[in-house]
């Protein structure tokens, strides 16, 4: 996520950018400007206006605004003025986040920077829906692969003891010219239901 970081710095000419993972009570920083990533109460946060928004959502000066002028961020270190942000939107159209710079500078950015940066949160959108989507993948493969560890396991006790019922049949000399008897039929067809059954559970993952 660094290169969409310092593109969105590019275009707008911010030294600050951070892109914003919103839930019910944080702001989740993911990826930001030479700084370590950070998680703030969701009621601190710029950003959780701008996902109630359509539109990029630009605040020229923090001092001067009623809601953000006593922020800390404001008042102390950093001494935040410029904030901008645009949403990012699921294509389910959830908003679950922004990407936002910000200056220690008042200041405005054109419509056509405020545009770049939507097409830009749409990438990150798009990069980390496929993101998840590996993940999810990932994921499954390794259930599949333990999925038939098990399987490689549970399958040797039903085909060993097919094996020996076999073996029995076949060095049993008194019963060696005799039919195989009901019980050992129904053994045999037990163990062979056993592996179709093991084979079927996997194929139905």
């Amino acid at each position: 996520l660094n290169p969409f970081v310092k593109l969105a710095q590019e275009i707008t000419d911010s030294p600050v950018c951070e892109i914003n993972i919103i839930d019910a009570y944080n702001q989740w920083t993911i990826a930001r400007t030479e700084e370590e990533l950070k998680v703030i109460p969701r009621e601190e946060s710029v950003c959780v206006d701008t996902i109630q928004e359509d539109e990029p959502y630009e605040v020229t000066n923090l001092k001067d605004h009623n809601r953000y002028s006593n922020r800390s961020y404001v008042i102390g270190e950093p001494y935040f003025r410029y904030y901008c942000g645009v949403q990012l939107t699921t294509d389910e159209g959830i908003n679950i986040g922004s990407i936002c710079v910000l200056d220690q500078e008042a200041k405005e950015i054109t419509s056509r920077q405020k545009q770049q940066l939507e097409y830009l949160a749409d990438i990150i959108v798009q990069y980390l829906q496929k993101d998840r989507s590996v993940h999810q993948s990932k994921r499954k493969v390794h259930k599949m692969e333990e999925r038939f560890r098990t399987l490689n396991h549970d399958i040797r006790n039903p085909i060993n003891g097919i094996v020996g019922i076999v073996d029995l049949l076949l060095t049993d000399e008194d019963d060696q010219q005799a039919e195989v008897s009901m019980d050992d039929l129904m053994m045999i067809k037990e163990c062979a239901n056993a592996i179709i059954g093991e084979i079927d559970g996997v194929l139905s993952m």
